[in-house]
């Protein structure tokens, strides 16, 4: 799964058979940007519609 925010693209590797229908996974990926791990919410609903949030 690749995310673009703003300038810097930022990609996720999810496997789909790990996210379960509505339970959330909070995964961690590098960012050169900040120079730390940035965190992601992700969160699949019972339709198979996946949203994702940035935390902090």
């Amino acid at each position: 799964m690749k995310i673009k925010l703003w300038k810097a693209e930022i990609i996720l590797e999810v496997n789909s058979e790990e996210l379960k229908p509505c339970e959330g996974k909070i995964i961690p990926s590098w960012s050169y940007r900040k120079m730390k791990n940035v965190k992601f919410f992700i969160h699949q609903d019972g339709k198979g519609n996946v949203k994702i949030k940035k935390i902090g």
